[in-house]
């Protein structure tokens, strides 16, 4: 895996308190790491659904099994389908932003880790080898991945 150091400057306007200013600054961090954008389309039942709302998604089929917020919602009167733009919500984030705790949550993925180095090699054609019987090129080879309703 390869680390790359990136710095960025940002300004917080009307911030004065320095800790609150490292508060968001955290904020923005986990939350660029979140899962979007997730896009579904569901039928009309789900026509009243508003931006900020957060929901339990359990979409087998997409591999999702966590919490989302509501960015946008479409609705489409000819076809009375509901067209919902996600984004995933860790609920771990919080503490972390908040300083409570110096762990920093996992970043979200999906599936397992077994899967997604399955589903890479089925892409690339490119093996996961043990370590014990890696071939002696390994190092050329690496190719380089119900609901709950409320307001925020």
């Amino acid at each position: 895996m390869r680390v790359e150091q990136r710095h960025e400057e940002r300004q917080y306007n009307l911030v004065a308190d320095r800790d609150q200013a490292a508060q968001l600054a955290a904020y923005d961090l986990v939350d660029a790491r979140e899962l979007a954008p997730v896009e579904i389309t569901l039928g009309p039942q789900w026509r009243m659904v508003k931006p900020g709302e957060c929901y339990h998604l359990d979409l087998p089929s997409l591999d999702l099994d966590s919490d989302a917020i509501v960015l946008a919602r479409d609705f489409d009167p000819g076809s009375m389908m509901v067209k919902l733009t996600l984004v995933s919500e860790d609920p771990a984030k919080h503490a972390f932003a908040l300083g409570q705790t110096g762990t920093a949550p996992p970043t979200p993925a999906l599936g397992d880790p077994q899967e997604r180095d399955e589903t890479h090699a089925a892409l690339t054609g490119i093996g996961v080898y043990p370590v014990a019987t890696r071939p002696r090129c390994w190092r050329s080879m690496r190719g380089g991945a119900t609901s709950r309703r409320g307001p925020m």
